[in-house]
This record gives C-alpha cells, structure tokens and sequence, in this order.
C-alpha cells in the first residue's frame, strides 16, 4: 500500500477503522513473510552457490547452512551489510590492488575482483580452514585468476594461534577470546606476516580489516606498508568489545597518526581530523554501539 493509497483511504474512514485496518495488514504481512523465510530455509540443508548482485555486478558466492547467521541472511534476501559494496564500489578502481584481512565466506572478496577484474591483483587472508575452502569454491566457480587466497590470519611474527570459532555466526570468529561471545571450538591456526608477503607489491589502494576486535593489531602489523603505500582503509570498529581489551582509545589514536580523514558509513559524514570539532567527534565514536569507517 503506496503513502498516497494510505491518505486517500485515511480521509474516507473513520480513524479507528483505519488504524485497525493498518494494524491488520501488518500483521498479515508480517506473519506471511515469516513463514516465506522460515519455509525458504527449511529447504536450504545443503551448501549451495547464490548469485550476488551489485548494481551491474554479478557474482557467485558459495553459501553453507552450517555457518548460519550470514549464510542464512545471504540465502534469504541475497545480499548483507550492503553498504560496505557501496563504499567498494565508489572507491575501488581498475587497475587498484586490494587486501582483504580475514575474507571469511568470500562475500565482499569475490566483488573486489570484479571492480579490479584481470587488470591487478586481490589479496585475501582467512584463517578458518572450512571458511576457507567454502572461499575457495567461490573463486573457482567465478573463475577468477586475480587473486592469492591464503590460508592464515596476519601477524607480526609466524607462529601458531587459537581461533574461537562460533558457529552461530561465523563472521563473530574470533582469535581474541571473549566473555560477550559463545564459541562453538578452538581452531589451531597459521599466522603470517603482511610485509613478508606484500614486500614485493609495486602499490597497495585499498585494504578492508574486519578481524573481530584484532584490528589494532592489524593495523600495528601492516604499518609499514601503509605508511608506504597509503591505501584506502575500510574498517569495523566495535567500542564495546575494544574497551573489553583495553584498546579503543589506542586504536582511534593510531588511526589519528596515519590518516586525516575518517568517513563513518552509518552517520554518511566525513570528518577532518585536522579540525578540532571533527577531532572530538572522531574520538567521541568510543560511546558509539557499532560503526564502519573509510581512512583515506
């Protein structure tokens, strides 16, 4: 029912009739979409490939019932957190090189390629061995040849690591523990250093980190090809879980250090870090629930 439907009838019954008939179709839309998405992931028992679509972007993604949360948000409206493929889009070029720190399914790492397509390289890290061969699958199927997958997470040494796995949500994966979150297991899992592998790249434009509350150190590890390179970073900031590790304010601190604008998706603002007001605003994001922000 249109706005303008809405007011027509609105002047034609009285408002209590109204208001109950609104109230009614709600609930009759409600109750029948629930039982269309409860009915779709029903049948939805086995790992499957969905087709992704961006504006005049298609892609497949290869999405299994075992992962649940995101697989079943995929499976049922074909698309999730949409605007991170927006901020990829406007700011992903040909010719771009692309990091991804912790791909996990391959949602957002299977677009990057077909922004960049056969003209440069994307580089993807994800740690959980199922995740990554669900990834990989994806790769195949799309037939990219632009990309190096690598089985690991980013340190700043080679060593062995626990992984807190959730398999309620496996984008909530975890290397650092938590008592916010339920794990399902510990995975043993490889780490390897950024600048061993990306010594030799010629330019680096942009990098998305999403590891769970690990970004510090991320962005701690990769410092020196960033500060070489200078790329575009699109990243999850969580103050809640940050505070939990004592590491917000540092966190916000470093970027400070590196980049003087911050672009936060969820208020669409861009603030200017050389300015004092923007500055405070910047920090003040530490009392925000959740946000993603652009550095550039």
């Amino acid at each position: 029912m249109t706005e303008k439907i809405k007011e027509i009838i609105s002047k034609i019954l009285p408002k209590k009739i109204f208001n109950l008939l609104i109230l009614v179709r709600r609930k009759t839309y409600v109750t029948f979409r629930n039982n269309y998405y409860e009915n779709k992931l029903k049948k939805f028992k086995k790992a499957v490939f969905k087709t992704i679509k961006y504006k005049n972007i298609n892609y497949s993604l290869k999405i299994d019932p075992i992962n649940w949360y995101i697989d079943n948000k995929i499976r049922i409206y074909w698309i999730y957190e949409e605007e991170t493929f927006k901020i990829m889009y406007e700011n992903v070029k040909k010719w771009d090189v692309c990091i991804d720190v912790w791909a996990n399914i391959g949602l957002f790492t299977n677009f990057l390629p077909c922004l960049v397509w056969e003209n440069w390289f994307v580089y993807w890290f994800e740690p959980i061995k199922s995740v990554y061969e669900q990834n990989l699958s994806s790769i195949k199927k799309n037939e990219f040849k632009n990309v190096k997958l690598f089985n690991s997470a980013c340190s700043d040494i080679k060593w062995e690591a626990n992984i807190h796995v959730n398999y309620e949500n496996i984008w909530w994966s975890s290397i650092v523990d938590s008592n916010a979150r339920k794990w399902s297991h510990i995975e043993k899992i490889k780490t390897v250093r950024l600048d061993d592998i990306l010594c030799d790249v010629e330019k680096i434009n942009f990098m998305k980190i999403d590891t769970e509350w690990f970004e510090l150190n991320v962005l701690k590890w990769a410092m020196k090809i960033i500060k070489k390179h200078h790329p575009k970073i699109y990243m999850e900031y969580v103050p809640s879980l940050h505070k939990e590790q004592k590491d917000s304010k540092e966190l916000l601190g470093l970027i400070k250090e590196i980049y003087n604008y911050i672009y936060i998706a969820e208020e669409n603002e861009t603030l200017d870090l050389t300015k004092e007001n923007d500055n405070k605003k910047f920090f003040e994001l530490q009392s925000s629930k959740w946000v993603n922000i652009l550095m550039y």
